[in-house]
Order: C-alpha cells, then structure tokens, then sequence
C-alpha cells in the first residue's frame, strides 16, 4: 500500500511511514569562490558547524514541554497531555521519542531552513495523534491552480500531494516549519547554502590544513633538474621523495637531492598566511550564522559581549538563540491542539540559576504567599510532603493586610 493511501480510502486516517523517510541526505551544493562544494554533509564535516547545530538542537530538544488550558487569565495544565508530548510513553510514534522528535526539527531548520512533519493518525475529535519528521530532501512543493501542493517521495516514488495543515485548514496532513522566510517563498532559506561562501572558506582552510601534514614537507615547492629526466626517472625519484619525507610522522627530515637537483620553494609557510587565524576567524562565522557564542563552541581567545559571567551569558544564549526557536515551535504546535488549548517550553531547568539564588528567590515568593512548599518542592524534583496543611498551604506576613478589611477608626477627640 502506497505512503498516504489511508489517509485518503480509510477513516481512521492512519497511514504507513517510519523513521526511514528520515535520513541525513544531501542536497545539491554550489561550487563556491574557495572551491568547495557546499552540501549539508560537507558543512557538517565543519567541526564548528557540527557543534553549533548540535548545540541548539539539544538546547530545544532536552526541554520538558507541556500542553496547557488557557481559563480567564490563568494557564490550566491539561490533565491529559497530546500522545506526541506524553511524558509517560516519551513516544511521538512507534519509532521516534520526543528528545529524537524535536532534535530532527531543529536540524532540518539549521540545515535546509525548513521542517516537515507527516500527521499519520488522528484522535476521535479529528487532531493528530501521531507524527512522523519527513527529510526536507524528500519534500517537493509546487503551487497548483492557486493551492500549495506538497509530494512527499517515499522509496524513490512520488506520493499522492498532500495540503498543508494548519489552524486554518486542519483536514491538512502535512506540517511545514520555515526558519527565515522571505517574501512569498514557498520554501525557508538554507543558512548553508545561504552562506555557502563563509562554510566554503572554513572547508578551504581545514583541507589546506589537512593537506600540509600530509604532504608532511615545511615548505611546498619544486625539485629542479639540470637535465631532462625520462618518464621512469621522474616516477622512482616521486616515489623515493614520497616515501621518505611524505606524512606526518616523517615531516621535517632533512632531504638530499643529487645529481644537480635543487630545492625552490613556491608559497608561504602557514604561519606567514596567517593560517591559525583564518581557522579563527571560520569559527567565527559560524557562530554568526547560527547565532551562537563563540564560548559555546570553544572559541576563547576573544572577549565576548554575551556577558561578564558564565551564567550571564548562559541567560544570554537561552533569551537571544533559543527563546526564538521555542517560539516559532510553539506557534506551529498550537495549531495542533483544540481551540483555547496550547504548547509551551519549560525554560525554569536553564533559567533558575545556582542554589543560592534559587533559594533567595524561593524565600521571597514563599513569604509573599505566591508559593507553597509543595510549590517549590516540584521546582526542585522533589517529591511533595503528604499532609496538606503544610505542603500545600500559603503564608500570609501578621504585617499585612488588604486595604479596607478591617475598620480602622480614625476618629479622636481631644479633651478640652
């Protein structure tokens, strides 16, 4: 049975696909200025890309989730939580857990600027109970009589098109995440191919590196001749030279050249092209691309503005690199839920700082009534006192009291 047959001939809209309709595939690279074609594989090849990207997908990926009621001006967790956010299973479906889930969204936006998710089943009030991640690769998108159309291809052949789900249009079954739209694309940007030219230059640099140890000679140049050698002569003298000076391990061994040979070198040494700082300044690039400080990817010889301390700048890289994220997230996945119903990130985990100031912060919130012990017992993964009267009740300062509940007379007489 074809990919989405179900979803169109059954009821039950339940349809067949698996985690294999998600594999790190290439898309087709452009050749850049320094020479490298540019892919997803390529790019990742980058350490500095490899980090970034792994990074921000483990940022959003580690973080609970949880579905919420909104009621008047308060949030109401919802007793039952959406099968694709159940904390009991951990399952988004038969093959995929939630951390795997949200970790194959954030890297198809970090590398191919978009997302796709496949609704594959539905609950009795007609809102997706199970979702698959489709590999942006594997995603066409064409617009048909005014109607945007997307084809999934399923082991080299095109499924039935399929419409894009939303709040607007829930009988979609198709999800599509942009990380940087612009005008009336169909498609998000590619940061990759976008920057093809800064990935390429940090690509050109790693090979050059690679390529001056293996060559394993200081200096790169050419052996000159008094006279004109034959074709097997100049194959044994490369294969002699090679064996005793090509590589690492036998790099810097003095080498004797005969019969009239003479040494000339042709570039400069890595040192004068300013090599360590063109690998410096590729990392940097990176972290510009993805938003990322450069103290997250081991990059420490400069100051950085992300703040004066550590916890400053972990603050920082929650409000400024991954609060986005969350947010475009959570718009989609509201989409999913009923009316008055929505999706939300729990940022506490990074936010709430060391011990001591958790505990100052809890003191003040305890002694204003706005917590319980209970309260702050499950900010602290700590499991609740049994007796009510104590866990779960609220303090009210004896130096406090709301305006206008007791009389107060303010009438005095003054004795004549």
């Amino acid at each position: 049975m074809a990919l989405f047959d179900r979803l169109f001939n059954r009821t039950t809209e339940e349809r067949a696909i698996s985690s294999s309709n998600f594999n790190l595939g290439i898309f087709e690279g452009k050749n850049t200025s320094a020479g490298i074609n540019v892919d997803s594989d390529v790019a990742l090849s980058l350490t500095g890309v490899y980090s970034a990207v792994n990074i921000l997908a483990n940022a959003v990926a580690s973080l609970p989730v949880h579905a919420y009621r909104k009621t008047n001006d308060y949030r109401q967790l919802l007793d039952q939580q959406p099968t694709w956010i159940d904390k009991v299973s951990g399952m988004v479906n038969p093959e995929c857990d939630q951390f795997e889930f949200f970790h194959r969204i954030m890297t198809s936006l970090l590398l191919y600027g978009n997302a796709y998710i496949v609704i594959t089943n539905r609950d009795r009030q007609g809102y997706p109970s199970e979702l698959y991640n489709v590999h942006p690769d594997d995603v066409t998108i064409q617009r048909n009589n005014g109607a945007v159309l997307y084809t999934v291809i399923n082991q080299g052949k095109d499924e039935k098109p399929l419409k894009r789900y939303t709040s607007k249009n829930p009988t979609g079954s198709i999800v599509h995440i942009k990380a940087f739209a612009d005008g009336d694309d169909l498609k998000g940007i590619s940061p990759i191919q976008n920057c093809k030219e800064a990935i390429g230059f940090g690509k050109a640099v790693e090979l050059f590196g690679s390529r001056f140890f293996e060559n394993g000679t200081t200096l790169s140049g050419v052996i000159e001749i008094d006279q004109t050698p034959t074709e097997e002569q100049l194959r044994q003298f490369m294969e002699t030279w090679d064996k005793h000076h090509r590589g690492v391990e036998k790099s810097h061994r003095p080498g004797i050249l005969t019969g009239g040979a003479k040494w000339r070198n042709t570039s400069l040494p890595p040192d004068q092209a300013q090599f360590i700082d063109s690998r410096r300044f590729s990392i940097e690039e990176i972290a510009r691309i993805f938003n990322v400080p450069l103290f997250l990817l081991n990059e420490h010889t400069k100051q950085t503005s992300w703040g004066s301390g550590l916890e400053e700048q972990n603050k920082a890289f929650i409000q400024y690199s991954v609060t986005p994220w969350l947010t475009r997230l959570e718009i989609t996945l509201n989409q999913l839920l009923p009316r008055g119903q929505f999706v939300k990130f729990d940022l506490n985990g990074y936010l709430r700082g060391n011990a001591k100031d958790r505990v100052e912060v809890y003191n003040k919130l305890r002694m204003l009534g706005v917590l319980t012990a209970n309260d702050i017992r499950a900010f602290e993964d700590m499991s609740p006192i049994d007796d009510p009267a104590i866990g779960d009740s609220y303090l009210i300062p004896l130096n406090m009291k709301i305006q206008g509940d007791d009389e107060i007379d303010t009438e005095f007489e003054e004795e004549e």
